[in-house]
């Protein structure tokens, strides 16, 4: 079976999410070992992790979810972006004290994990600062969505009038008038 179009690619805005649902539920695994996190740790540090994590994972889906037409609610994706961020610093700071202080087996998977997260996101900034240069303002969308609408109407007028033009018979039906195929 292959692999959908949002996983294929790692520029692609969804790609982050995937990443970090993937990496908090590893979290969530690992943290759930006794063997790798004791019970000293359970209400201090992995509550913390866990907390953080999940937040990481509640701002870049609020984020996902804003998709901008205009300029303004592309800032409005961008603070949830930057929430994001700042749950991907806080994160990295529990789990570089767990490093230190926990038996964790395989840091050097969750330094990786994190690394791909944060290259992730750097590729969503940079998508979204190359599509702000390309949205209208505000003013300007709703202008333009004004011209569609007055060009709608004017076809639907127009069609209209075609219709009640068109020539009818006696009951009120439309007579088809045949072409004649001329041959050369």
């Amino acid at each position: 079976m292959s692999k959908p179009n949002y996983l294929r690619k790692g520029d692609a805005p969804a790609s982050i999410l995937v990443k970090a649902e993937n990496f908090v539920i590893y979290l969530f695994n690992i943290t759930n070992n006794e063997k790798q996190f004791p019970k000293a740790y359970r209400y201090t540090l992995v509550s913390d992790i866990r907390t953080t994590a999940l937040n990481m994972h509640k701002n870049i889906t609020k984020a996902l979810s804003i998709h901008p037409r205009y300029k303004k609610e592309l800032k409005q994706r961008r603070k949830f972006q930057q929430r994001a961020y700042l749950d991907i610093v806080d994160l990295k700071a529990l789990l570089t004290v767990a490093m230190s202080t926990v038996k964790i087996t395989n840091p050097e998977y969750i330094a990786l994990q994190l690394d791909i997260i944060i290259d992730g996101y750097v590729r969503w900034l940079k998508n979204d600062k190359r599509n702000y240069r390309k949205l209208p303002t505000r003013k300007e969308y709703l202008a333009h969505r004004e011209e569609i609408y007055k060009a709608r109407a004017e076809a639907k007028l127009q069609a209209k009038l075609e219709w009640e033009s068109m020539d009818r018979d006696i009951d009120g039906f439309i007579v088809l008038h045949r072409r004649m195929e001329t041959s050369i």
